[in-house]
């Protein structure tokens, strides 16, 4: 499952075509509503950071 969105508008996709759309100030309340809709437990949600560039160098060693 995927949660992408911002405070007010999230989109939750999965598999078999599932997509909801809520509206939640967070993203923790947006889970927690689509745990109710899904109707299917366990289901396990994990936090992605977001993706930012690296800061750290690249290796010069071969």
């Amino acid at each position: 499952m995927k949660v992408v969105g911002r405070a007010g508008a999230w989109v939750i996709t999965g598999v078999e075509g599932l997509r909801l759309e809520l509206a939640a100030k967070t993203v923790e309340d947006a889970v927690r509503m689509a745990r109710r809709k899904i109707g299917f437990h366990p289901v396990v949600f994990r936090q992605i950071e977001s993706a930012k560039p690296s800061k750290t160098k690249a290796s010069a060693t071969p």
